[in-house]
């Protein structure tokens, strides 16, 4: 039996947070501490909150867990997650032992969203806001699917994959 962890969502907007709520409602039904909505000023915030947030889920002793998500903007994954990790000195920096997920959606969300509800998608294009947070819905119920599933697809974006990658180590990570 999975033991109860508090969640933190630290991310930039409303759409991203309905996203992992919803998610993490459907995939671990764990306790939500809600941290971070940051509306506006996106990333920075994130940035901004990340080393107390991370030193708070530390102190909890593996019942707590960290989700970060930021939109890669046009930058490479690799690039925006190190963004968000260098504002920690070298010796602060989460690693595979912290219960600590960095997403990083490539371009936006939305990217996301349109691929879960049968859209191709590329890494370049902006795709459009919903008209409300909550209409992500459908993409949530296809990605726990495709999780219960086991098979993302192939033509998965490469960020979603990294995603579930980063998501699973933190899973494993509070059940061993």
């Amino acid at each position: 039996m999975t033991r109860r962890v508090s969640w933190v969502i630290l991310c930039e907007d409303e759409q991203h947070y309905a996203f992992a709520k919803r998610f993490l409602d459907q995939l671990t039904r764990p306790e939500l501490r809600e941290q971070r909505k940051q509306v506006a000023g996106g990333h920075s915030q994130v940035r901004a909150r990340f080393r107390t947030e991370l030193a708070a889920a530390r102190k909890q002793g593996g019942r707590a867990a960290l989700l970060v998500i930021v939109d890669a903007d046009g930058q490479s994954i690799e690039a925006r997650r190190r963004y968000v990790q260098d504002l920690c000195p070298a010796d602060e920096q989460p690693g595979p032992d912290d219960a600590v997920a960095i997403v990083v959606p490539e371009r936006n969300i939305e990217t996301w969203i349109r691929w879960l509800d049968g859209h191709p998608v590329d890494a370049t294009t902006r795709y459009p806001k919903l008209g409300k947070e909550r209409l992500c819905k459908p993409a949530v119920d296809a990605l726990k699917q495709r999780c219960d599933a086991g098979q993302l697809g192939a033509d998965a974006p490469r960020s979603l994959q990294d995603a579930c990658e980063e998501f699973s180590r933190v899973i494993q990570k509070l059940r061993s």
